[in-house]
């Protein structure tokens, strides 16, 4: 045996062929068999090997021998498991190279010994798979050959291989040969249904798999489906990750939302194969395979299915995928679409019940991004998280309030901060992208806001990148003013954790007060009053007016030298006290700034001290010089202030200098903040202002408009810088009063006397000058003799041009009142006891009328404000929280139960007070909806812990109450007028906080509605938003639409209807409040709802799609989806059925060309191409063996639409026609030109509603005509052609005609029998009935049959 080894491979080293064929013919095939066997392990065989195959000749006995060889080569190679994968592959390699010259019959039999290899359950060695690279090679080779003869049939090569191919699919293949058994077919050509048939066979097989053996298989598939196919691959992972992992994670992640989820070993497997399997994604697409293309372009179609996308296992594949750059901004669209889908469906699910019980399941991505944040590490996947969460703040807002952005920006904020908690170094990308795009971007509040919360939580992570911090504080000068405001209350929280960025925050704010933008001023003040607020002003003692100047002189901690690395030690020594001395000092300059700049800083500075009330007596020193230039010391002179010295002169303009009222009213709110204490000079600096202030206001209080130099003469319509000079005066005097009412409200004590009789003073005074500032812009008439000449015309035209320019500064000045001073007002004016204020005292200001309504009116209007503001400073949300509920309480408790009492006291007040209480509803439901039930807790007085049903319960029946009072039998008030307009705005409000589910209040409310309607008679003004609030209520809690038909069926007593007596049902309800004052309104309310049931009706339709659409392709056998998804297809059939017969009630309707008719023809078109989206849908799933819609009763609602509702639209069209042509008939008998917009109106109406639903009827037709014949089920029975573009024969007009040649015949031949008369008549009407049509038809046309 070893003789002949080494015969061979001596004869094959010398490439002797001849020798080397004329042994192994002379050997026996035991032999080389034993050969094979004996020596496969030795190093030398592969030489061996290949000169073996080299020495077979072409001989038929050749053949014989090489195929039981190498047939013996396989066996061994499958059997033997100590072979290297080197040599194995070596051997089949050159075994490859040789197939060519083999016998059809043996590669059949090679073919053979392969099958059964691959069914084989023994488990053998992954190296010892030879066929896996023999049968692609094989199949290739046969399947170019005429003939194959295979189980005694001979078929051609393509037949062969096919039914080879298919005879491997049919055997079942033991789950660790998948992975061999792709890569075989990998290295196939396989034609398109061969290949869907593997990759369904071989994805079925990933469930089977451990975790370690599927990244290898994802391998070999993405390879096998690089061109095709690879959706049903990502399925499948999917669905085994989604079982393998996140199952189970909601509940786990309930219990532990802040760590790692998966802790077991088992787990940690399954984590790290994810892991492999994003990477090999990854590289695919990064290679550029098809696969991916076709995946992300197989994804957009399933937007609409959000809960599709936002799976976890999806999500990571979509981020994995835009870790490429060529794919990112198409992966970040898909999740970012369906994001606003998944919200677009919650907040769809919160208004309609009928929605919430066709989509009974959606996904919360707040929840889903979560959970794969805190599941495992994902350190590959850091740089997509963060991209994917900048993607989401620079979704830009629209005009006004985008609610569905700034869920975008919130779940942006979240993974941001849940990236940055879990990997810390990625924070200083995250802050330096922050700077970019604050710096850049013209709207930066969402980055503001995250970097907000980022300081708030974590103020030792952004000390570690304070650079970042410090540089955007350097570039506040360079970006606008409110972005800086806000960019200065997100960074303060680390003011107080980090001298580094304080002390540069400082330098860079001084730099900021001597810029030459006013609005650049304006933020370093917000700045340093910001900062003093932050610190804390420790000790006790406060320095005196001497000493501060001493101590401004001396060394200063802020100049550059003591900012400089070699001071640093020196500035550590200075306390908070200190530092808040020194900014004082800076914000001085502020008194020589312009007017916008010293209201910035009076306005801070009291909500500074507000916060940090040891700031009181430091800044009122600081205030003291600057007020006694104003101040008149001789209390015997009036007024009290210098209002001479407020304005300048410049030019041919006068300019504010100094906002006194604001400056006064600094101090009104800054006085009651400081305490008494045993420091002389703190005690004394007190005094005095307390003296100065009840001075002023004694002063002013007696001040009359000469003491001002105005009078009832003053001529305000002039131009000169003089008259603006008193306009700006008049401004001030009555900001000065607001803030000495306000200092009186806030320093009122049960300890003093006479205190009411101040306030009532002070405010009679300041309605005197009011009234005053009302008037004084009137025009003045002309005396009846008085001529004017055409110069005095021009004059007094560019007089008016300039008045109109000019009434800004007469128009009252908005209330300069802070809402702590209106909420102690109300509570003094309204409560039966007080603390801070007498009874008797109190009860004489309760009688003044004015007063109830003048801080009624401030506390809507500063109300109305909050709502608009967005700030992110906690203080001051919780401060306006705590003020608005008090405020609320009081209204409540003392008005609304008490109304009958109030309103026979004042009716506007009591309507005030109404419309306060609900703009506070409103502020609470925008801003303060976290908040909700401690709100409603303290007004209506139930605890905290009791449901939100019986919070809200007691205030709507209070309401309810209300709403039920008689207009005439309240007051004769024009403020009455409004009142239960205001009373159902609050109940609007009120029901949108009852939850979604049903519950006993939403009845009781929706019975009451209910109630009204169908009973009582509403005033016009209150109808259309009672019909709101009904429809609403209805559609929350309600699933049919039988209210809707009983209003469209009411409608036919007010309007008339076109409808036979047969087609009404007058079985139904009728509803009371729909009259024919409300009857327009109504119309146009229900028109509004019913294209909001039609929009929630295309967005389940569009789900379905998509949902069919992910069956076809994910899982065809899943029962119980596609009964979820005939669930949905019978509701969406149900609603549509009952809108068609709300529809066809509408259309019966006479209704005047206008906007009632084109509201229902906006309806009409909706519902068509609702219609027109369903039949599509039901067309693609459709065939003649599988007809999708006959469960569904989807041909009722083709008959409906047919039958009834096509029908009523034709009449209404004619109808409007009829109208039109009446009204032309009309203007050319009173010969009159129809006005220009009147004809505009006419024929864009014409060319565009009408035929937009004309239009749409007929797509419908179409798709119902595709359908039919694409399943052999007749449904074009139920439809027609339409009359719209047909003849019509107008009876009205024959008659009209035949009447008129009657009576022209009668009067021309008087004399004429009555027979020949007769026969005439009948003559002239056989004409006319044939040739007579409608005059807006072509006479070209014939009459369709």
């Amino acid at each position: 045996m070893e003789n002949l080894k080494e015969s061979i491979l001596t004869y094959g080293s010398k490439n002797d062929i001849n020798r080397l064929q004329k042994l192994v013919l002379e050997t026996s095939y035991r032999d080389l068999e034993n050969i094979v066997k004996n020596f496969i392990t030795n190093s030398a065989f592969p030489r061996l090997w290949d000169y073996l195959l080299k020495a077979f000749q072409s001989s038929s006995e050749c053949h014989q021998v090489r195929i039981k060889i190498v047939l013996a080569l396989l066996h061994e190679l499958e059997n033997h498991e100590s072979l290297s994968s080197n040599l194995t592959s070596t051997l089949i390699q050159r075994l490859c190279i040789d197939l060519g010259k083999f016998q059809i019959k043996h590669l059949v039999e090679i073919c053979n010994f392969c099958s059964k290899s691959i069914q084989s359950d023994k488990i053998t060695s992954a190296i010892s798979f030879g066929w896996k690279e023999l049968l692609p090679d094989i199949l290739r080779i046969l399947s170019q050959k005429d003939v194959v003869e295979f189980d005694g049939i001979r078929y051609s090569g393509q037949e062969f291989r096919s039914i080879y191919i298919n005879s491997l699919l049919v055997n079942n293949w033991s789950p660790c040969k998948v992975i061999q058994i792709t890569a075989m077919f990998s290295d196939m050509t396989l034609n398109k249904e061969e290949h869907m048939k593997v990759v369904n066979k071989l994805t079925n097989y990933i469930e089977k798999l451990v975790p370690q053996e599927v990244p290898p298989l994802l391998y070999q598939l993405l390879k096998l489906c690089r061109h095709q196919n690879g959706r049903r691959v990502f399925v499948k992972l999917q669905q085994y990750f989604g079982l393998k992992i996140y199952s189970n994670l909601s509940a786990n992640s309930e219990s532990t939302p802040e760590f790692d989820l998966i802790e077991s070993a088992e787990d940690h497997d399954v984590l790290e194969a994810e892991s492999m399997v994003l990477f090999h994604i990854e590289n695919a697409a990064s290679i550029g395979h098809n696969c991916i293309k076709d995946y992300l372009n197989a994804l957009k179609n399933s937007v609409k299915s959000p809960q599709y996308i936002l799976h976890p296992f999806q999500l990571l594949t979509l981020l994995t995928i835009s870790t490429v750059p060529q794919y990112e901004e198409q992966a970040f669209d898909i999740i970012r679409h369906s994001i606003v889908r998944a919200y677009d469906e919650i907040g769809k699910r919160q208004i309609s019940y009928w929605y919430r019980d066709v989509i009974r399941t959606t996904v919360q991505p707040e929840v889903v991004f979560t959970q794969i944040i805190n599941t495992g590490q994902r350190d590959f996947l850091l740089e997509a998280f963060v991209n994917f969460a900048f993607n989401l703040l620079s979704i830009g807002s629209a005009l006004g309030r985008d609610p569905m952005a700034e869920k975008q920006w919130t779940l942006g904020t979240i993974i941001l901060l849940k990236i940055i908690k879990k990997k810390r170094s990625v924070s200083a990308v995250v802050l330096k992208t922050f700077c970019n795009h604050i710096l850049t971007r013209q709207s930066a509040t969402q980055y503001i806001e995250c970097l907000y919360f980022l300081c708030n939580t974590s103020p030792l992570l952004m000390l570690e990148n304070q650079k970042s911090i410090i540089e955007l504080t350097e570039n506040i000068m360079q970006i606008s003013s409110d972005i800086s405001i806000q960019l200065l209350q997100a960074i303060m929280p680390l003011i107080k954790v980090s001298n580094t960025i304080r002390d540069h925050l400082i330098l860079i704010l001084r730099k900021c007060l001597y810029s030459r933008s006013r609005e650049t001023r304006q933020v370093a003040v917000f700045g340093f009053v910001k900062l003093i607020s932050t610190l804390d002003v420790s000790n006790g003692g406060i320095l005196s007016q001497s000493s501060l100047g001493s101590f401004s002189t001396g060394f200063s901690l802020y100049t550059q030298i003591s900012l400089s690395r070699t001071t640093q030690t020196a500035s550590s020594t200075f306390s908070s006290e200190a530092i808040c001395w020194e900014i004082l000092e800076i914000l001085k300059r502020c008194f020589l700034q312009q007017a916008e700049v010293k209201i910035e800083f009076y306005k801070d500075i009291c909500y500074a001290v507000n916060i940090n009330s040891d700031l009181a007596v430091p800044v009122l020193e600081v205030l003291w010089f600057h007020l006694l230039e104003f101040y008149v010391l001789d209390e015997a002179v009036s007024p009290p202030l210098n209002c001479s010295e407020i304005t300048v002169l410049r030019d041919t303009e006068c300019v504010l200098q100094e906002p006194l009222g604001m400056l006064v009213l600094a101090i009104s709110q800054i006085l009651p903040k400081a305490k008494l204490s045993e420091d002389e000079n703190t005690n004394a600096i007190i005094r005095k202002y307390q003296a100065i202030m009840n001075s002023i206001c004694h002063r002013m209080s007696n001040c009359e408009l000469v003491h001002f130099s105005m009078d009832d003469g003053t001529d305000f319509n002039d131009i000169l810088p003089e008259v603006q000079q008193k306009l700006l005066v008049l401004k001030e005097v009555l900001n000065i009063f607001e803030a000495l009412i306000s200092y009186k409200f806030e320093t009122l004590s049960s300890e003093r006397e006479h205190q009411s009789g101040i306030i009532y003073n002070l405010f009679q005074t300041y309605l005197r000058f009011q009234h005053f500032s009302k008037n004084m812009m009137k025009p003045k008439k002309m005396k009846k003799n008085e001529k004017t000449s055409q110069r005095d015309v021009t004059v007094n035209k560019t007089i008016d041009k300039i008045s109109k320019t000019s009434t800004k500064h007469v128009k009252n000045p908005d209330t300069i009142l802070e809402l702590h001073t209106v909420e102690r007002a109300l509570k003094t004016l309204l409560e039966s006891s007080v603390p801070w204020i007498d009874t008797d005292e109190a009860n004489t200001l309760r009688t003044k009328v004015e007063l109830h309504q003048h801080f009624l009116q401030a506390a809507l209007n500063l109300i109305l404000k909050c709502k608009n503001e967005k700030t992110i400073d906690p203080i001051y949300q919780k401060n306006n929280f705590d003020l608005v509920t008090s405020i609320a309480d009081t209204l409540f408790n003392r008005v609304v139960k008490r109304f009958n009492d109030y309103m026979d006291f004042d009716c506007t007040s009591a309507v005030a007070s109404l419309e306060c209480f609900h703009a506070i509803l409103q502020l609470v439901s925008v801003h303060y909806s976290n908040n909700l039930l401690k709100f409603l807790s303290a007004i209506g007085g139930v605890g905290k812990e009791e449901s939100l049903i019986k919070h809200l319960k007691p205030i709507i029946e209070e309401f309810e109450r209300l709403f039920e009072f008689e207009e005439n039998g309240l007051s004769t008030d024009i403020a009455i007028k409004k009142f239960h307009i205001v009373v159902l705005n609050n109940i609007s409000v009120l029901c949108s906080f009852i939850p979604n589910d049903s519950n006993i209040l939403s009845v009781e409310v929706y019975e009451w509605l209910k109630k009204i309607a169908y009973n009582n008679s509403i005033s016009t003004k209150v109808a259309g938003n009672f019909m709101n609030l009904l429809c609403e209520i209805h559609l929350k809690y309600k699933c049919g639409l039988t209210f809707f038909e009983h209003a469209s069926n009411s409608f036919a007593d007010v309007f008339g209807t076109l409808l036979d007596d047969d087609s009404i049902d007058e079985s139904l309800e009728t509803l009371k409040f729909i009259n024919v004052g409300t009857a327009n309104g109504i119309l146009l309310s229900l028109c509004n709802y019913n294209k909001n049931v039609l929009d929630e009706i295309v967005s389940v339709i569009a789900r379905i799609k998509s949902e069919y659409l992910n069956l076809s392709i994910d899982d065809e056998k899943n029962t119980k989806k596609k009964e979820d998804i005939k669930s949905k297809e019978k509701g969406v059939v149900c609603h549509l059925s009952l809108l068609s017969t709300i529809l066809t009630n509408l259309m019966g309707l006479q209704l005047p060309p206008g906007n009632l008719s084109d509201a229902v023809f906006k309806n009409i078109t909706q519902f068509y191409t609702a219609l027109s989206l369903l039949t599509k849908h039901f067309s693609s799933k459709s065939d003649k063996t599988n007809i999708g819609f006959q469960e569904v009763w989807f041909e009722k609602l083709v008959k409906l639409a047919g039958k009834k509702l096509a029908p009523a639209i034709y009449s209404f069209v004619y109808h409007l026609e009829m109208g039109q042509n009446k009204d032309e008939n009309f203007t050319q008998l009173t010969k009159k030109k129809v006005a220009s917009s009147i004809l505009k109106n006419r024929i864009l109406k014409e060319t565009k509603t009408i035929p937009k639903v004309i239009y749409e009827m007929e797509q419908f037709s179409k798709f119902i005509i595709q359908l039919s014949k694409k399943t052999k089920y007749d449904l074009t029975k139920y439809i027609g052609q339409g009359t719209t573009r047909d003849f019509r024969i107008n009876l009205q007009n024959i008659q009209k005609d035949l009447q008129k040649d009657n009576s022209t015949d009668q009067s021309q031949n008087e004399n004429s029998l009555n027979e020949s008369t007769s026969d005439k008549g009948e003559e002239n009407t056989l004409s006319t009935s044939n040739e007579e049509v409608d005059d807006n038809e072509p006479r070209t046309k014939k009459l369709k049959t």
